[in-house]
């Protein structure tokens, strides 16, 4: 699938890697591990996997994983901060 749009955060654009890094954060080229234990196995293809938009929205409502592979995507590059230690610069998000 192709992303339609490319998006640019303005934080991308103002200065090298040491302007754009917030105090107290170092870069980091590894996306950190945020959970504990195991990854259970899913497999998004199958009829019983769907997610479930609910809760503080106007109107629940359900996709399959085909529905949401079929909405349109933009390309997104932007820095992330990582928690408070840790930042990647120049993400690009599809």
């Amino acid at each position: 699938m192709e992303a339609k749009t490319r998006i640019v955060s303005p934080d991308v654009l103002r200065g090298g890697s040491k302007e754009r890094t917030p105090p107290g954060q170092t870069l980091t080229a590894k996306w950190p591990v945020l959970h504990y234990g195991s990854v259970p196995k899913v497999d998004p293809r199958s009829d019983n996997w769907s997610l479930r938009i609910f809760g503080l929205v106007e109107n629940e409502f359900e996709l399959s994983y085909d529905e949401i592979r079929a909405l349109p995507l933009d390309a997104k590059v932007k820095d992330d901060m990582l928690g408070r230690t840790a930042a990647r610069l120049l993400n690009i998000q599809a």
